[in-house]
């Protein structure tokens, strides 16, 4: 007895078909949604809550009122172009010496931020429209920008 085999040109049936690919779509749907959950989780740190002014007569950047608990390593400044000599006071009655202010962000030294405080602007040389932008790096945000027409000689 001669068994013959039948021929059959489908490869696989219907239903296994449609099982194949109704699980190939659950599993991209599952991936979809957990790439999409982590980027909605990723949480960033609100600006501070601060106020600035400008003090151009005396090329100064005032602190009109901070946030509690808030301190001035919080904050990192750099200037929009490079200007030379550039340097910063905090407070210029502490005592706190100058820092040079560069194109790059550099943080501001670890002291408490209150209202009244200041960041008094020179140059080695005198200087004319000097921006100077105060950044919340946990943020990614710009706190304050001031232009100032002219900065004084140190």
């Amino acid at each position: 007895m001669r068994h013959r085999l039948r021929q059959d040109d489908q490869a696989v049936s219907p239903v296994i078909g449609v099982i194949l690919m109704v699980a190939i779509t659950v599993v991209l749907a599952a991936v979809v949604f957990v790439l999409v959950s982590e980027l909605a989780s990723e949480k960033r740190e609100a600006p501070a809550a601060i106020g600035f002014s400008k003090d151009e007569a005396n090329d100064r950047i005032d602190v009109a009122r901070a946030e509690a608990d808030l301190d001035w390593s919080q904050l990192e400044i750099r200037s929009a172009a490079l200007v030379a000599g550039l340097v910063y006071d905090r407070n210029a009655a502490a005592g706190l010496g100058d820092t040079a202010v560069t194109s790059v962000p550099t943080a501001l030294s670890a002291k408490s931020l209150d209202g009244g405080d200041y960041l008094e602007f020179c140059a080695t040389l005198p200087a004319s429209d000097v921006e100077i932008l105060l950044l919340h790096p946990a943020s990614n945000a710009v706190v304050y920008r001031a232009t100032f027409t002219s900065v004084a000689a140190c």
